[in-house]
Protein backbone atom coordinates (compact mmCIF):
# COMPACT_ATOMS: atom_id res chain seq x y z
CA UNK A 1 0.00 0.00 0.00
CA UNK A 2 0.95 3.64 -0.21
CA UNK A 3 3.31 5.09 2.88
CA UNK A 4 2.42 7.22 5.03
CA UNK A 5 2.74 11.10 4.40
CA UNK A 6 4.42 13.44 6.39
CA UNK A 7 1.65 14.99 8.10
CA UNK A 8 0.40 11.40 9.13
CA UNK A 9 3.65 10.18 10.20
CA UNK A 10 3.99 13.52 12.52
CA UNK A 11 0.75 13.10 14.00
CA UNK A 12 1.65 9.18 14.78
CA UNK A 13 4.94 10.56 16.57
CA UNK A 14 2.53 12.95 18.38
CA UNK A 15 -0.10 9.74 20.08
CA UNK A 16 3.21 8.04 21.08
CA UNK A 17 5.32 11.16 22.33
CA UNK A 18 2.05 11.44 24.13
CA UNK A 19 2.49 7.65 25.06
CA UNK A 20 5.60 8.01 25.97
CA UNK A 21 4.70 11.15 28.55
CA UNK A 22 2.65 9.58 30.30
CA UNK A 23 4.80 6.16 31.10
CA UNK A 24 7.29 8.66 32.33
CA UNK A 25 5.56 10.43 34.64
CA UNK A 26 3.27 7.77 35.89
CA UNK A 27 6.09 5.14 36.52
CA UNK A 28 7.55 5.33 40.51
CA UNK A 29 11.09 5.13 40.82
CA UNK A 30 11.81 4.70 36.75
CA UNK A 31 11.62 8.00 35.34
CA UNK A 32 15.43 8.74 35.83
CA UNK A 33 16.36 5.66 33.27
CA UNK A 34 13.56 6.44 31.04
CA UNK A 35 14.87 10.16 30.76
CA UNK A 36 18.27 8.50 30.04
CA UNK A 37 16.75 7.48 26.83
CA UNK A 38 15.26 10.41 26.07
CA UNK A 39 18.70 12.31 26.59
CA UNK A 40 20.82 9.48 24.67
CA UNK A 41 18.52 10.07 21.90
CA UNK A 42 18.93 14.18 21.55
CA UNK A 43 22.59 13.74 22.16
CA UNK A 44 22.98 11.06 19.44
CA UNK A 45 20.40 12.02 17.13
CA UNK A 46 21.18 15.02 14.12
CA UNK A 47 18.62 15.66 12.23
CA UNK A 48 16.61 18.48 13.34
CA UNK A 49 12.99 17.36 12.29
CA UNK A 50 13.19 13.75 14.04
CA UNK A 51 14.49 15.92 17.11
CA UNK A 52 11.99 19.02 17.61
CA UNK A 53 8.98 17.05 19.07
CA UNK A 54 11.31 15.23 21.16
CA UNK A 55 13.56 18.27 23.02
CA UNK A 56 9.47 20.02 23.30
CA UNK A 57 8.58 17.10 25.07
CA UNK A 58 12.09 17.14 27.01
CA UNK A 59 11.27 20.47 27.74
CA UNK A 60 7.28 20.60 29.10
CA UNK A 61 8.80 17.67 31.25
CA UNK A 62 10.80 19.12 33.18
CA UNK A 63 8.63 22.30 33.36
CA UNK A 64 5.59 20.16 34.55
CA UNK A 65 7.04 17.56 37.12
CA UNK A 66 10.60 19.53 38.38
CA UNK A 67 10.35 17.97 41.47
CA UNK A 68 11.31 14.66 40.22
CA UNK A 69 12.70 15.57 36.15
CA UNK A 70 15.32 18.11 38.27
CA UNK A 71 16.96 16.10 39.89
CA UNK A 72 16.88 12.98 37.50
CA UNK A 73 17.80 15.25 35.32
CA UNK A 74 20.79 16.82 36.99
CA UNK A 75 22.07 13.52 38.10
CA UNK A 76 21.94 12.39 34.00
CA UNK A 77 24.57 15.64 32.98
CA UNK A 78 21.70 16.80 30.83
CA UNK A 79 23.36 20.03 30.40
CA UNK A 80 26.04 18.07 28.09
CA UNK A 81 22.60 17.53 25.70
CA UNK A 82 21.67 21.17 25.78
CA UNK A 83 25.43 22.55 25.13
CA UNK A 84 25.43 19.49 22.16
CA UNK A 85 22.05 20.74 20.85
CA UNK A 86 22.78 24.43 20.95
CA UNK A 87 25.25 24.16 18.23
CA UNK A 88 22.49 22.89 15.93
CA UNK A 89 21.83 25.22 12.54
CA UNK A 90 17.96 25.01 13.35
CA UNK A 91 16.88 28.23 15.41
CA UNK A 92 13.77 26.57 17.00
CA UNK A 93 16.08 23.59 18.22
CA UNK A 94 18.40 26.18 19.64
CA UNK A 95 15.74 27.82 21.25
CA UNK A 96 14.45 25.04 22.74
CA UNK A 97 17.64 23.78 24.19
CA UNK A 98 17.69 26.99 26.11
CA UNK A 99 13.99 26.86 27.41
CA UNK A 100 15.39 23.39 29.12
CA UNK A 101 18.64 25.09 30.40
CA UNK A 102 16.02 27.88 31.80
CA UNK A 103 13.98 25.81 33.40
CA UNK A 104 16.36 23.79 34.78
CA UNK A 105 17.88 27.01 36.52
CA UNK A 106 14.83 28.50 37.79
CA UNK A 107 13.69 25.17 39.15
CA UNK A 108 17.07 23.90 40.62
CA UNK A 109 18.67 25.24 44.14
CA UNK A 110 21.23 27.80 44.70
CA UNK A 111 23.93 24.87 45.13
CA UNK A 112 22.52 22.48 42.48
CA UNK A 113 22.77 25.93 40.03
CA UNK A 114 26.07 26.76 41.57
CA UNK A 115 27.70 23.03 41.66
CA UNK A 116 26.15 22.71 37.57
CA UNK A 117 27.66 25.73 35.86
CA UNK A 118 30.82 27.23 37.98
CA UNK A 119 33.17 24.05 38.09
CA UNK A 120 33.30 24.46 33.98
CA UNK A 121 32.04 28.23 33.34
CA UNK A 122 29.40 27.08 31.66
CA UNK A 123 27.90 30.70 30.98
CA UNK A 124 31.03 31.19 28.94
CA UNK A 125 30.43 28.27 27.10
CA UNK A 126 26.98 29.06 26.40
CA UNK A 127 27.97 32.26 24.41
CA UNK A 128 30.79 30.20 22.45
CA UNK A 129 28.38 27.68 21.77
CA UNK A 130 25.77 30.42 20.55
CA UNK A 131 28.54 32.38 18.34
CA UNK A 132 28.76 29.39 16.25
CA UNK A 133 26.03 31.10 14.44
CA UNK A 134 26.34 34.88 15.15
CA UNK A 135 24.30 36.27 12.17
CA UNK A 136 21.38 34.75 14.07
CA UNK A 137 21.08 36.16 16.92
CA UNK A 138 17.32 37.35 16.85
CA UNK A 139 14.91 38.44 18.87
CA UNK A 140 13.35 35.57 19.97
CA UNK A 141 16.69 34.09 21.05
CA UNK A 142 17.39 37.40 23.14
CA UNK A 143 13.86 37.02 24.93
CA UNK A 144 14.30 33.46 26.02
CA UNK A 145 18.07 34.79 26.96
CA UNK A 146 16.56 37.45 29.19
CA UNK A 147 13.66 34.94 30.78
CA UNK A 148 16.75 33.11 31.87
CA UNK A 149 18.16 36.29 33.64
CA UNK A 150 15.74 36.92 35.39
CA UNK A 151 14.77 33.01 35.93
CA UNK A 152 10.69 33.56 34.45
CA UNK A 153 11.03 31.10 31.11
CA UNK A 154 7.59 30.52 30.10
CA UNK A 155 6.79 27.05 27.39
CA UNK A 156 6.06 29.52 24.51
CA UNK A 157 8.60 30.87 22.04
CA UNK A 158 7.80 34.55 21.50
CA UNK A 159 8.95 38.00 19.75
CA UNK A 160 7.74 40.01 22.20
CA UNK A 161 6.80 39.64 25.88
CA UNK A 162 3.76 40.26 26.93
CA UNK A 163 4.57 40.90 30.81
CA UNK A 164 6.00 44.16 31.78
CA UNK A 165 9.14 44.53 34.15
CA UNK A 166 8.03 45.12 37.57
CA UNK A 167 9.73 45.54 41.18
CA UNK A 168 9.54 42.11 42.14
CA UNK A 169 11.95 41.40 38.43
CA UNK A 170 14.73 39.97 40.25
CA UNK A 171 18.56 39.61 38.27
CA UNK A 172 19.14 35.48 39.30
CA UNK A 173 21.68 34.71 36.63
CA UNK A 174 23.85 37.65 36.19
CA UNK A 175 26.21 36.15 34.01
CA UNK A 176 23.41 36.27 31.31
CA UNK A 177 24.52 40.07 30.79
CA UNK A 178 27.84 39.32 30.06
CA UNK A 179 26.64 36.28 27.30
CA UNK A 180 24.25 38.81 25.68
CA UNK A 181 26.55 41.05 25.64
CA UNK A 182 29.00 39.37 24.32
CA UNK A 183 26.39 38.41 21.55
CA UNK A 184 25.68 41.93 20.47
CA UNK A 185 29.38 42.98 20.36
CA UNK A 186 30.10 39.96 18.04
CA UNK A 187 27.12 40.19 15.52
CA UNK A 188 27.01 42.31 12.56
CA UNK A 189 25.25 45.74 12.65
CA UNK A 190 22.00 45.64 10.98
CA UNK A 191 18.59 47.23 12.00
CA UNK A 192 17.99 44.01 13.72
CA UNK A 193 20.64 43.93 15.78
CA UNK A 194 19.73 47.70 17.13
CA UNK A 195 16.48 46.94 17.86
CA UNK A 196 17.65 44.03 20.41
CA UNK A 197 20.22 46.39 21.67
CA UNK A 198 17.63 48.94 22.35
CA UNK A 199 15.07 46.22 23.94
CA UNK A 200 18.39 45.16 26.13
CA UNK A 201 19.38 48.11 27.11
CA UNK A 202 15.55 48.96 27.98
CA UNK A 203 15.63 46.03 29.77
CA UNK A 204 18.28 46.69 32.35
CA UNK A 205 17.24 50.29 32.60
CA UNK A 206 14.21 48.40 34.00
CA UNK A 207 15.49 46.43 36.44
CA UNK A 208 18.23 48.87 37.19
CA UNK A 209 15.12 50.97 38.35
CA UNK A 210 12.74 49.08 39.43
CA UNK A 211 15.06 47.89 42.47
CA UNK A 212 18.22 48.66 44.30
CA UNK A 213 19.35 44.39 44.69
CA UNK A 214 19.46 44.79 40.80
CA UNK A 215 21.58 47.77 40.73
CA UNK A 216 23.56 46.21 43.31
CA UNK A 217 23.84 42.90 41.45
CA UNK A 218 24.96 45.14 38.35
CA UNK A 219 28.13 46.61 40.45
CA UNK A 220 29.17 43.59 42.01
CA UNK A 221 29.95 41.98 38.54
CA UNK A 222 33.27 41.88 37.29
CA UNK A 223 33.99 45.14 34.98
CA UNK A 224 30.38 45.52 34.08
CA UNK A 225 31.40 48.71 32.26
CA UNK A 226 33.40 47.08 29.78
CA UNK A 227 29.98 44.98 28.59
CA UNK A 228 27.91 48.31 28.32
CA UNK A 229 30.64 50.60 26.39
CA UNK A 230 30.71 47.74 24.11
CA UNK A 231 27.52 48.48 23.46
CA UNK A 232 28.06 52.04 22.98
CA UNK A 233 29.40 53.64 19.73
CA UNK A 234 32.32 56.14 20.30
CA UNK A 235 31.80 57.49 16.99
CA UNK A 236 28.22 57.13 15.50
CA UNK A 237 27.61 57.49 12.47
CA UNK A 238 23.70 56.84 12.36
CA UNK A 239 20.79 58.40 14.42
CA UNK A 240 20.00 55.11 16.04
CA UNK A 241 23.94 54.82 16.89
CA UNK A 242 22.90 57.92 18.90
CA UNK A 243 19.86 56.40 20.60
CA UNK A 244 21.96 53.24 21.39
CA UNK A 245 24.63 55.06 23.13
CA UNK A 246 21.98 57.47 25.54
CA UNK A 247 20.84 54.66 26.48
CA UNK A 248 23.87 53.30 28.15
CA UNK A 249 24.57 56.75 29.32
CA UNK A 250 21.07 56.58 30.73
CA UNK A 251 22.00 52.82 32.85
CA UNK A 252 25.48 53.96 33.88
CA UNK A 253 23.77 57.33 35.20
CA UNK A 254 21.74 55.18 37.32
CA UNK A 255 24.21 52.74 38.37
CA UNK A 256 27.09 54.81 39.46
CA UNK A 257 24.34 57.16 41.50
CA UNK A 258 23.39 54.30 43.21
CA UNK A 259 27.41 53.51 43.84
CA UNK A 260 28.31 56.69 45.14
CA UNK A 261 24.79 57.30 47.16
CA UNK A 262 24.49 53.41 49.03
CA UNK A 263 27.84 51.83 48.43
CA UNK A 264 30.50 51.64 50.66
CA UNK A 265 33.68 52.85 48.67
CA UNK A 266 31.32 53.76 46.25
CA UNK A 267 33.49 56.21 44.22
CA UNK A 268 36.05 53.74 43.42
CA UNK A 269 33.52 52.68 40.62
CA UNK A 270 33.75 56.04 39.26
CA UNK A 271 37.40 55.97 39.50
CA UNK A 272 37.31 52.49 37.11
CA UNK A 273 34.59 53.31 35.08
CA UNK A 274 36.55 56.37 33.67
CA UNK A 275 39.37 54.68 33.23
CA UNK A 276 37.54 51.67 31.49
CA UNK A 277 35.77 54.03 29.16
CA UNK A 278 39.62 55.37 28.60
CA UNK A 279 40.73 52.70 27.36
CA UNK A 280 37.55 51.70 25.20
CA UNK A 281 38.07 55.25 23.64
CA UNK A 282 41.94 54.34 22.86
CA UNK A 283 41.03 51.30 21.23
CA UNK A 284 38.79 53.01 18.77
CA UNK A 285 41.14 55.65 18.08
CA UNK A 286 43.45 52.60 17.42
CA UNK A 287 40.87 50.95 15.17
CA UNK A 288 40.58 53.75 12.81
CA UNK A 289 44.02 54.94 12.73
CA UNK A 290 44.56 50.93 11.46
CA UNK A 291 41.79 51.58 8.76
CA UNK A 292 42.85 54.44 7.34
CA UNK A 293 46.57 52.84 6.97
CA UNK A 294 44.70 49.97 4.96
CA UNK A 295 42.69 52.18 3.23
CA UNK A 296 45.94 54.50 2.02
CA UNK A 297 47.86 51.39 1.10
CA UNK A 298 44.64 50.47 -0.85
CA UNK A 299 44.58 53.67 -2.82
CA UNK A 300 48.65 52.72 -3.54
CA UNK A 301 47.59 49.53 -5.26
CA UNK A 302 45.32 51.22 -7.55
CA UNK A 303 47.75 53.57 -7.68
CA UNK A 304 50.22 51.02 -9.18
CA UNK A 305 47.55 49.02 -11.34
CA UNK A 306 47.71 52.03 -13.60
CA UNK A 307 49.85 51.75 -16.41
CA UNK A 308 53.24 54.11 -15.83
CA UNK A 309 53.44 57.32 -18.30
CA UNK A 310 57.51 57.33 -19.32
CA UNK A 311 59.12 59.20 -21.85
CA UNK A 312 60.11 56.78 -24.81
CA UNK A 313 62.37 57.14 -27.24
CA UNK A 314 60.99 57.04 -31.60
CA UNK A 315 62.44 53.17 -30.88
CA UNK A 316 60.12 52.64 -28.22
CA UNK A 317 63.40 51.87 -25.67
CA UNK A 318 63.45 53.22 -22.15
CA UNK A 319 65.74 55.81 -20.67
CA UNK A 320 68.48 55.44 -18.10
CA UNK A 321 66.05 57.36 -15.90
CA UNK A 322 63.18 54.93 -16.33
CA UNK A 323 65.34 52.18 -15.85
CA UNK A 324 66.27 53.66 -12.36
CA UNK A 325 62.56 54.76 -11.77
CA UNK A 326 61.29 50.78 -12.28
CA UNK A 327 64.22 49.01 -9.95
CA UNK A 328 62.92 52.12 -7.29
CA UNK A 329 60.83 50.39 -4.25
CA UNK A 330 57.55 52.48 -3.75
CA UNK A 331 55.89 53.45 -0.89
CA UNK A 332 52.66 51.38 -1.04
CA UNK A 333 55.77 48.35 -1.68
CA UNK A 334 56.95 48.82 1.66
CA UNK A 335 53.25 49.49 3.27
CA UNK A 336 52.42 46.25 2.23
CA UNK A 337 55.49 44.30 3.80
CA UNK A 338 54.90 46.25 6.55
CA UNK A 339 51.46 45.24 6.71
CA UNK A 340 52.38 41.88 5.97
CA UNK A 341 54.92 41.21 8.56
CA UNK A 342 52.29 42.28 11.57
CA UNK A 343 54.48 45.16 12.25
CA UNK A 344 51.51 47.67 12.15
CA UNK A 345 51.56 50.39 15.10
CA UNK A 346 50.99 48.49 18.06
CA UNK A 347 48.09 49.10 20.35
CA UNK A 348 49.06 51.20 23.99
CA UNK A 349 46.86 52.56 26.38
CA UNK A 350 47.95 56.53 25.73
CA UNK A 351 47.80 58.61 29.07
CA UNK A 352 44.52 59.53 30.45
CA UNK A 353 42.85 62.80 29.27
CA UNK A 354 39.16 63.80 29.55
CA UNK A 355 37.02 63.24 26.07
CA UNK A 356 33.61 64.17 25.29
CA UNK A 357 32.07 61.19 26.85
CA UNK A 358 34.18 61.67 30.11
CA UNK A 359 32.51 65.00 30.13
CA UNK A 360 29.01 63.40 29.67
CA UNK A 361 29.60 60.94 32.18
CA UNK A 362 30.87 62.95 34.71
CA UNK A 363 27.57 65.81 33.97
CA UNK A 364 25.16 63.22 34.00
CA UNK A 365 26.45 61.80 37.94
CA UNK A 366 26.57 65.53 39.03
CA UNK A 367 23.14 66.46 37.94
CA UNK A 368 21.76 63.15 39.87
CA UNK A 369 23.61 64.35 43.16
CA UNK A 370 22.60 67.83 42.77
CA UNK A 371 18.90 66.24 42.84
CA UNK A 372 19.90 64.66 46.16
CA UNK A 373 21.04 68.00 47.55
CA UNK A 374 18.53 70.34 46.14
CA UNK A 375 15.72 67.22 47.63
CA UNK A 376 17.96 67.25 51.35
CA UNK A 377 18.03 71.20 51.53
CA UNK A 378 13.92 71.37 51.15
Amino acid sequence: GDRPTREQIIEMRRYMLLYLKQLVISSSGTQEEELQGILNYLHTVHEDDNLIDILDMTVNLLSEHPRTMIPAFDRRLGLRTVFKLLASSSEMTRLQALKLLGFFLQRSTVKRKTDAMQPHNLFSLLADRLLLHPNSFTMATYNVLFEILVEKVSGLVVEKRSSEITADWKIENPAMIKVIATLLRHAADNIHLYDIKLRFLDDLILLASASRENRRTILQMSVWQDYLFGLAYVYPAQEIQVEITDRVFDLLKILLHHAIKYEYGGWRVWIDTLSILHGRITKEDYYRKVNKIVESMKDDDENELKPPVSPTTLSGSQTPIDEQAASTPTRSTSSRQVFKTNQLPPFTISEFKYSSMHIRLLHNVFDSIEVDVRLWRS
